[in-house]
């Protein structure tokens, strides 16, 4: 699979699972503010970085 296509929601054609978990774990974190986004080097890792707002801008934004 394509590293940009990852974080999508799966298709139908999923060879193994299901395939939804990447793609809630990308909605929960739009949900509370955050980001998650991934990079590859084929043969060599996967990356996945999170990002949240911190609290204090979350309680200051309302």
């Amino acid at each position: 699979m394509r590293v940009s296509r990852v974080l999508n929601p799966p298709s139908l054609s999923a060879e193994q699972g299901a395939g939804v978990g990447l793609s809630f774990s990308k909605m929960v974190m739009q949900t509370l503010g955050g980001n998650i986004a991934c990079r590859s080097v084929y043969g060599e890792y996967t990356e996945f970085t999170l990002t949240l707002p911190r609290v204090a801008d979350v309680e200051q934004n309302g």
